[in-house]
């Protein structure tokens, strides 16, 4: 019965032991050294077991076992397998930004370019009255944000806050045209049926837009929807408590980004808030699912 079990002879007949996952391969002079304590412990069992059997043992002992040598390789892989497991720990990126370190990673996000040069944009007058327009009219803009979204591989929030603005109108006119009477069903199954989301991520485009889409440098930072939905909250503060901040993000981009060298393409400029007057709280008196 051989007792040195962790260490193993791979196919190519090396010696080798696994040091967590990592496979450690011996020196000759250490081979020898695990080869003699092997045989010094080999040897005294053989002695143990038979005077266990018999009373009494002519087996011979090999008296030689070069302790030293073997701490030398036991310091070695214990230390060379707490290295491997330091490396194993991932370093925690950094989720929480606030203030002036939240500002300065989303102008690091900054990306100008002319994906958006298909871009369509719907009349101020459709923007400014949702009490007076028609669903039908406001569908082919959205659909040309989801468009783009899937055709650009899109991170560029500026996609994101147009189309929660524009779902925000149609969400108005939809609530007038149920007022009249002129619709059926829900507000979740219109969105599935004409526009296949749902009324969470519906939801959470216009919350989204609401807070943030007059910021127009904002537009261009190029970040996950998701990210910058779990972010809302900590930018509107910094937003809030930072004049310097607030205004930085309301210039326009060219002004907020002056060492791009692309620029923006689109056909026909995104109306404003302040253009469209559209108002975000104003709806019949009826209680809807939104």
């Amino acid at each position: 019965m051989r007792v040195c079990s962790p260490v193993f002879r791979s196919a190519t007949g090396k010696m080798v032991t696994n040091i967590n996952s990592q496979t450690y391969q011996f020196s000759e002079s250490e081979k020898r050294t695990l080869e003699d304590c092997c045989s010094h412990t080999q040897s005294i069992l053989n002695v143990i077991n038979e005077l266990k059997q018999k009373g009494c043992s002519t087996i011979p002992l090999i008296l030689k076992c070069p302790m030293d040598e073997l701490q030398t390789i036991l310091q070695k892989t214990n230390s060379a397998a707490v290295m491997k497991k330091k490396k194993k720990k991932p370093l925690k990126a950094k989720t929480k930004l606030t203030g002036t370190e939240l500002s300065d990673y989303l102008k690091s996000k900054i990306v100008i370019d002319s994906t958006a040069s298909d871009a369509i944009y719907p009349p101020h007058g459709l923007l400014q009255s949702p009490a007076t327009g028609r669903l039908y009219e406001i569908l082919p803009y959205i659909n040309n944000r989801l468009e783009n979204m899937v055709k650009y591989t899109a991170k560029s929030t500026k996609l994101y806050f147009e189309l929660g603005y524009y779902l925000q109108a149609a969400f108005k006119m939809w609530l007038w045209s149920k007022h009249r009477d002129e619709i059926t069903g829900t507000w979740n199954q219109f969105l599935i049926n004409n526009f296949g989301i749902s009324g969470t991520y519906s939801r959470q485009l216009r919350q989204v837009s609401k807070k943030l889409y007059e910021y127009s440098g904002m537009h261009f930072v190029a970040i996950p929807f998701r990210e910058l939905y779990r972010r809302r909250i900590d930018i509107q503060l910094m937003l809030e408590a930072d004049r310097e901040e607030a205004k930085f993000w309301s210039q326009s981009i060219a002004a907020a980004h002056p060492i791009a060298t692309t620029t923006v393409t689109a056909q026909t400029t995104p109306p404003t808030r302040t253009e469209t007057g559209m108002d975000w709280t104003a709806q019949p008196e009826t209680n809807m699912t939104h």
